[in-house]
């Protein structure tokens, strides 16, 4: 049994990266056993409540924020940890634009999110990793379980429905016939796995966005690959970048030029 652990990064317009991220990272139940069980002792080590919630950002919780130091240094922990398990990465990507609208605030035009083409972009992404791990457990002859991290509250209602409504008879391009349950809805809060993916999520967004730090050499063998013809191909297994066909010149750029950065990246000795 295989388990998939989906969430999201990058909603809001980032001219550095103007490509929002879903998905995660799957793996076995001995898998998450024992990221779970290492992210519980190294809060333990450090003298961090269980419940507080380690992400990318270094956010505060009931009042609290870790040290920088300690939160920068807790990261690339848990990034190794995870490159050294059996666990693999499945992501989407898609244009922000997709959901991204002009709105005039008094003498200047600003980007906001439209709801309703968020919640549209969202089912794409749903569908497509839903897809992808089904390709995944029937490549693997296995079946599996999906849990989602809890969507924004102007989502949140709709998103759910649809994600039950997907089981038993799949999307319109997949059966979903190897994902055994209904979708299941879980706080990152309560949840360790969500916790370490979303600081796998974050460490792709932020290599991506050419920052500081490059993170994708040391999760580098997580990701989804298959031999083609001799060669490995993460493109369609772990990363996936959407839409796969567009008649726009100016949009098929942009997805060539990420798509020629993640292989540039990732490849990196850094």
């Amino acid at each position: 049994m295989k388990l998939f652990f989906i969430d999201d990064s990058n909603i809001s317009y980032d001219k550095k990266l103007d490509f929002f991220i879903y998905g995660g990272l799957l793996g076995d139940a001995k898998d998450i056993s024992d990221l779970s069980r290492n992210l519980y002792k190294i809060k333990e080590r450090e003298g961090i409540d269980k419940k507080f919630p380690i992400k990318w950002p270094n956010s505060k919780w009931q009042g609290k924020e870790l040290d920088k130091d300690l939160h920068d240094k807790l990261k690339d922990e848990i990034l190794k940890v995870v490159s050294e398990s059996n666990c693999k990465i499945i992501i989407y990507l898609a244009p922000q634009d997709f959901y991204h609208e002009l709105s005039h605030h008094g003498t200047k035009f600003k980007l906001v999110i439209n709801t309703k083409k968020l919640i549209r972009s969202f089912k794409f992404a749903l569908n497509v990793c839903f897809q992808k791990f089904n390709q995944y457990l029937i490549e693997n002859d296995n079946f599996g379980i999906i849990f989602v991290d809890d969507f924004g509250t102007n989502c949140k209602k709709e998103l759910i429905e649809y994600c039950f409504n997907l089981y038993p008879k799949g999307t319109e391009k997949s059966k979903l016939e190897r994902i055994v349950y209904p979708i299941i809805f879980t706080s990152n809060e309560c949840s360790p796995i969500h916790q370490i993916n979303d600081i796998v999520l974050g460490a792709i967004q932020y290599s991506l966005r050419e920052a500081t730090r490059n993170f994708l050499p040391i999760i580098k063998k997580n990701f989804w690959v298959k031999n083609i013809s001799g060669r490995k191909q993460v493109g369609g297994y772990g990363v996936n970048l959407y839409p796969q066909k567009t008649p726009v010149a100016g949009l098929k750029n942009r997805l060539k030029q990420l798509e020629n950065k993640f292989i540039r990246l990732v490849n990196s000795k850094n």
